[in-house]
């Protein structure tokens, strides 16, 4: 096997790991934002509620 066509195979897999890391930083991240906001509104509805 030539060396640069194994220097293209691993940049390759290289660009496709970092895409998919990333990729799985933004599903964690847009979670946990989505859950944020989902706690902070049963907090605020369940205060509302106490006080009414």
């Amino acid at each position: 096997m030539d060396a640069s066509v194994l220097r293209k195979r691993i940049y390759k897999l290289l660009i496709f790991s970092i895409l998919m890391v990333l990729g799985i930083l933004l599903m964690a991240f847009l979670f946990i934002n989505h859950a944020d906001d989902s706690l902070n509104k049963a907090t605020y509805t369940t205060m509302d509620q106490e006080i009414d």
